[in-house]
């Protein structure tokens, strides 16, 4: 290893040392909100600027628009796809705005199949499409293992499931008398008369419900008067259908369903709470590997392009070194939040970002290594893909980091930090 390759490591390390120290701030200062975003946007603006200056106006004087715009789609796509397939093993949980927008998505979804199963419930068909999204809301994800009772033959009857994977057996007196699949519901009545349940329930694989809360329905119905003259009259109606479980027709079901997801996606889904983070977190089979992998992700475009600028002692782009460090800074130091509320133990959040500091800095030494010399052509696509992979990740977790917590500071904290990154330039 050449002594140009050996200081291009020190380099990326040093770049990538702004990670633990800025994790280390974030977990024994916890900054606010306020203070978080502006740093956030300071250090984006100073990447942008020393993205747009030492690797976009380089690489469009020196090899052109052609090998510059290839290599910046063929980065952001490569980044695109790579971060997706992260984000759902976990890598989700390094970002707060990648967090609310990946955990608001599976909301939404689980709300439209939930919609979907309680559009052929007679009970919920009874109600207003406009008046069902209380229900939606209280539902409660429930996961039963193999084997795993449900509920028992005489026990109280206090909320209504939705059946969405798996399948469960029904019993009465020990005597098998049914089984329900994905997309079955069972306990309606429960929720009308809350009687004692009928039959004793349990999985037969791994299975997925919805629970409904009696109290949720039964607020629903306290809250408006024709509903409850529509339950009334449901009641004297229909109990016997309630017993058969007879479907809904589905052209009804298909109009009830439409007009409750219309009503649905007017509303503003808040923000998940610490405890909705913490669930997404052990939901995950292995977070802090993927939380680990998405970090990583983000330093490898950086770090090798950093490692090209690396001539020998002295002769490298500092603005380029110092807009990475100052974006590494605040990064880490609202990602060690959400991780920590996530349930990571300090230990680990530490060892993550530290070990990125390594990662840092070989993947400048390959850079230097590996991608100084070869043709021109072919180091402009290089630079445009560093490029197009660091532009996305700005775009897609820095900036809404930034704007989720902050709202109107971040365009003056990025306009600083695109300035203090000039000014580099400017002394160098």
């Amino acid at each position: 290893m050449t002594t140009v390759t050996l200081i291009a490591v020190g380099v990326g390390a040093v770049a990538a040392a702004a990670l633990p120290l800025g994790a280390g701030v974030g977990l024994l200062a916890k900054p606010g909100p306020k203070v978080t975003s502006a740093l956030l946007a300071f250090g984006a603006g100073a990447l942008l600027c020393a993205l747009s200056v030492e690797i976009v106006a380089h690489s469009l004087e020196k090899y052109g628009l052609a090998p510059l715009a290839v290599g910046g789609i063929l980065g952001g796509v490569v980044f695109e796809v790579f971060n997706q397939v992260l984000n759902q093993k976990g890598a989700f949980l390094r970002k707060f705005a990648v967090a609310v927008r990946q955990l608001s998505a599976e909301k939404r979804e689980q709300e439209r199949l939930l919609i979907e199963q309680l559009s052929k419930v007679h009970l919920l068909q009874a109600l207003p499409p406009e008046e069902i999204a209380p229900l939606v809301h209280a539902a409660q994800a429930v996961h039963l293992a193999e084997g795993e009772e449900l509920f028992r033959e005489g026990d109280a009857g206090s909320s209504l499931y939705v059946v969405t994977a798996g399948s469960l057996e029904v019993t009465r007196g020990g005597v098998k008398v049914a089984v329900i699949q994905a997309g079955d519901t069972v306990g309606e009545m429960a929720v009308v008369t809350g009687a004692p349940r009928s039959a004793s329930i349990h999985a037969l694989e791994p299975t997925k419900l919805f629970r409904i809360p009696k109290h949720a329905f039964d607020d629903l119905v306290r809250s408006a008067a024709r509903v409850r003259d529509t339950v009334s009259q449901l009641i004297t109606l229909r109990t016997e259908q309630l017993k058969e479980r007879l479907l809904v027709p589905q052209a009804e079901a298909e109009d009830w369903k439409t007009r409750a997801a219309a009503q649905l996606s007017e509303e503003r889904h808040s923000r998940p709470s610490d405890h909705e983070i913490e669930e997404a977190a052990h939901a995950q089979k292995h977070p802090v590997m993927g939380i680990w992998l998405g970090n990583f992700l983000d330093a490898i475009p950086e770090s090798l392009v950093l490692g090209t600028t690396v001539m020998g002692a002295g002769t490298l782009s500092w603005p380029l070194m110092a807009g990475i460090f100052l974006a590494n800074f605040p990064e880490a130091m609202s990602s060690a939040g959400i991780m920590r509320t996530a349930g990571l133990k300090v230990r680990t959040i530490l060892l993550v970002w530290a070990s990125i500091v390594i990662v840092g800095g070989l993947c400048a030494g390959m850079g230097s290594l590996f991608l100084v010399g070869v043709s021109g052509t072919t180091f402009g696509i290089i630079e445009g893909t560093a490029a197009g992979a660091m532009l996305v990740m700005i775009a897609e977790t820095m900036l809404p980091e930034a704007f989720e917590r902050g709202g109107a500071v971040v365009g003056l904290s990025t306009l600083l930090g695109f300035l203090a990154a000039l000014s580099v330039k400017a002394l160098g």
